[in-house]
């Protein structure tokens, strides 16, 4: 589109000449339509690049400041987060950036390591955590133990479990 310009001096009355102005208007890209993910333990997330253009990542929804994410890869993350991205896109020379849209990534937490503590008395059968195990003798046993968490996140958890002796007596 063309436009003309002229100036108009007030204290002499007088006007310049036009000049011819070229406007060209660019198309700002549409917000990106991201959905909220979660993964168990540690992870990298990834989205998929937009149609046109690329996405720009952020610390916040006010940062001015991007982050350094290639390829639409996240750092690997252990802790729940969100990120703020901007759809962009460049025409010569000239870059145009959407609104921000958030990210939120949550990392569920995988159990290693961690034992669960419990006793019987001998002869009696453990039925938890999936075990369902008749235990004759008296002592200390370990059972490792794969659970799944209401977050649908396996973990292996073990099982220390002590069998009480029971004594008999003859009178």
């Amino acid at each position: 589109t063309t436009f003309y310009v002229e100036s108009f001096n007030t204290n002499t009355n007088c006007k310049s000449s036009r000049k011819a102005v070229k406007a060209t208007a660019f198309a700002i890209p549409a917000i990106p339509v991201l959905t909220p993910m979660s993964y168990c333990g540690e992870h990298q997330f990834s989205i998929n690049a937009p149609a046109s253009g690329y996405y720009k990542w952020y610390e916040n929804e006010t940062s001015e400041n991007t982050l350094d994410i290639e390829n639409n890869t996240t750092p690997s993350l252990n802790a729940s987060r969100s990120y703020f991205i901007s759809n962009a896109v460049d025409y010569t020379g000239i870059s145009c950036e959407s609104d921000r849209a958030e990210l939120a990534l949550t990392i569920y937490p995988v159990y290693e390591d961690q034992y669960v503590y419990d006793t019987i008395c001998q002869g009696e059968t453990y039925a938890q955590y999936g075990l369902n195990e008749t235990f004759a003798e008296a002592g200390s046993f370990d059972r490792v133990i794969n659970t799944v968490s209401s977050t649908n996140c396996d973990s292996l958890v073990t099982l220390r479990l002590w069998v009480k002796e029971i004594r008999s007596f003859a009178f």
